[in-house]
C-alpha cells in the first residue's frame, strides 16, 4: 500500500468513448481495490459527454501510475486540465497526496459554495439571516447561493412553501454585493458538477457526545423537510465542525478555509442561517440588496397614486397578533437590554426594553400618532398590521385634523413594507424583525423613524 490519494478530473469525451471508459474502469477497480464514482453529466449537445472521475483510497504506486496514464490516454493532455504534478505529486510519500484539478465550466466558481436553509421564522428573520449570512459568505469568498423565502399558509394542513428571491426582488444588488447564485439555478446548473447526487454532505455545528448524524439534522421536520425535499436533496453523509460564524478577523476564516478548503468541499450546506439573529449592526448596511422587484415597485407607486393622491404620508406598524401578545411577555424580564429585533432602537443608547414597547397601549398609540401627524402635517396615515389595523378609532381620533386612515387589503407584507419605507416619517415596533426591514432601508435614505414609547 502506498500513499492516500485524491485524484479529481474532468474530462471531454465522445459519446462511444464515455462507454468504453466505464467498461474500463469498472474492470480496473476490481483490480486495484478502491473506490471509483463516475458521475456522467451531457454536454457540447450530441457531440460528447462531460466526465467527472473521482478516486479516494490507498494504492500502490503501480495502480496510481495507471490511473494518471488512463486519464492522459483519454484526455490527451494533463495540461490542459491542470495536473500540477511539481506541486501535487509526491512519489516518496511524505504528505501523501495527489491531486488533479479538475477543468471547471466558465460558470462554476472554484472558490465554492455555501448554501443554507432559511429555517428559523418568518419574513423578518429570513430578511436579517440573509444578509448575515451575505456577510458571512462574503469574508470566505464563496459564492452565496441565495435561498428562497419560505412562506407559511393559512391552512395549518398544508407544509411552507417558496419563493424565489428574484419573485420579490430585483436580483442585480445582491449580485453587485457579491458573487451570488440563486438556489434555483445553482441546483439546474451547478450542483450536477459540484454537489452530484451520491456525495452531497451535510454540515453543521459540533456538540460533544453526539455523532454527526445525530447532531446534522438538515431534514427534520417542517420547514426543513419540505425545503431540501424541494430541490430533491438527500444527504449521503454529515460533517461537523467547531468553528466561529464570525469570520471578520483573519484567523476565524483561516479556520474556515483550513476545514474545509473549496477543492475537497466545493458546498458547504448548513441546516440553518449563520448570521446572527438579531443581525449584527454592522452588517445593516447589507439592507442595499433589498430593492424591490419591478412588479411589486409598480403596484407600490399605483396605491399612493390611487389611494394616497401622492401626497406625503405617515406610515405605523402596528403588531398586535395573539402570538405578538404572548412573545411580549417576556419583555422586559431581568432588566435586559435587547429582546428579539430591539437593537434597532437600543444600540448606542440607554434604551431598556419594556412590556409596553413590545406591546404598547392604544393610548401610547393614538398620543404618539397625533403627535407626528401634527409635526409632519400630513393628510393621509398608512397602518400596517398583522391584526387590528384600528382604522375607526384612528379616524375618530384624527378627526380634527382632517386625516384619512389608510391601509392596504387584501393583507400583503411585501405591499406594505414598500409603502411604509417611501413614508415621511415611519413608527415603528422596536422588537419587531418586520419593522427592523423597514428601519434599516430608512438609515440609508436618512428618512425619520421612531418607536412606540421609545423616547428620541
Amino acid at each position: 500500500p502506498g500513499p492516500a490519494i485524491h485524484i479529481r478530473g474532468t474530462v471531454l469525451l465522445p459519446s462511444f468513448t464515455l462507454q468504453i471508459l466505464h467498461f474500463l474502469w469498472v474492470s480496473f477497480q476490481d483490480q486495484v481495490g478502491f473506490q471509483v464514482r463516475l458521475n456522467f453529466h451531457f454536454a457540447c449537445l450530441k457531440v460528447c459527454n462531460r466526465v467527472r472521475v473521482e478516486t479516494v483510497g490507498r494504492v500502490d504506486m503501480r495502480s496510481l501510475l495507471l490511473v494518471t496514464s488512463l486519464l492522459y490516454l483519454l484526455d490527451g493532455s494533463f495540461a490542459s486540465h491542470g495536473l500540477n504534478g511539481a506541486d501535487s505529486f509526491d512519489p516518496a510519500g511524505s504528505h501523501g497526496t495527489v491531486n488533479v484539478r479538475e477543468a471547471l465550466p466558465d460558470f462554476i466558481d472554484p472558490n465554492g459554495y455555501i448554501l443554507y436553509c432559511p429555517c428559523m421564522g418568518r419574513f423578518g428573520n429570513q430578511a436579517e439571516n440573509t444578509l448575515g449570512t451575505l456577510a458571512f459568505v462574503r469574508e470566505l469568498n464563496r459564492t452565496f447561493v441565495v435561498p428562497p423565502f419560505i412562506i407559511y399558509p393559512p391552512e395549518a394542513s398544508k407544509n411552507s412553501e417558496r419563493v424565489e428571491f428574484k419573485k420579490w426582488f430585483n436580483l442585480k444588488p445582491l449580485n453587485a454585493e457579491h458573487r451570488t447564485i440563486t438556489m434555483e439555478d445553482f441546483f439546474k446548473k451547478v450542483a450536477p458538477v459540484v454537489w452530484p447526487k451520491g456525495s452531497r454532505i451535510g454540515h453543521c455545528m459540533e456538540y460533544h457526545g453526539q455523532d454527526s448524524k445525530a447532531q446534522c439534522r438538515h431534514k427534520e421536520g417542517n420547514p426543513p423537510g419540505p425545503f431540501w425535499d424541494h430541490f430533491g436533496v438527500d444527504f449521503d453523509g454529515y460533517e461537523t465542525f467547531r468553528l466561529p460564524y464570525d469570520t471578520s478577523s483573519s484567523s476565524s476564516r483561516n479556520a474556515w478555509n483550513e476545514r474545509f478548503p473549496a477543492d475537497k468541499y466545493p458546498v458547504i450546506a448548513l441546516p440553518g442561517a449563520v448570521g446572527s439573529f438579531p443581525m449584527n449592526p454592522k452588517d445593516w448596511p447589507l439592507q442595499r440588496v433589498f430593492q424591490w422587484s419591478s412588479a411589486i415597485t409598480t403596484r407600490v407607486k399605483k396605491f399612493i397614486k390611487e389611494k394616497l393622491d401622492n401626497e406625503k404620508y405617515v406610515g405605523i406598524h402596528l403588531r398586535k397578533g395573539s402570538d405578538w401578545e404572548r412573545a411580549c411577555e417576556h419583555a422586559g424580564e431581568g432588566g435586559r437590554g435587547d429582546y428579539m429585533a430591539s437593537p434597532q432602537c437600543t444600540h448606542g443608547t440607554r434604551v431598556t426594553i419594556t412590556k409596553e414597547i413590545c406591546l404598547p397601549s392604544e393610548t401610547t398609540i393614538l398620543k404618539e400618532v397625533k403627535k407626528v401627524v401634527k409635526k409632519t402635517k400630513v393628510k393621509y396615515l398608512f397602518v400596517a398590521s398583522d391584526s387590528d389595523p384600528m382604522v375607526r378609532k384612528l379616524t375618530k381620533f384624527l378627526k380634527q385634523l382632517k386625516v384619512t386612515v389608510v391601509t392596504h387589503s387584501p393583507d400583503d407584507l411585501r405591499m406594505d413594507l414598500a409603502v411604509l419605507q417611501r413614508s415621511e416619517h415611519f413608527i415603528g415596533n422596536c422588537v419587531s424583525s418586520v419593522t427592523s426591514f423597514v428601519t434599516r432601508h430608512r438609515l440609508l435614505t436618512k428618512m425619520p423613524t421612531s418607536f412606540w414609547a421609545v423616547k428620541n
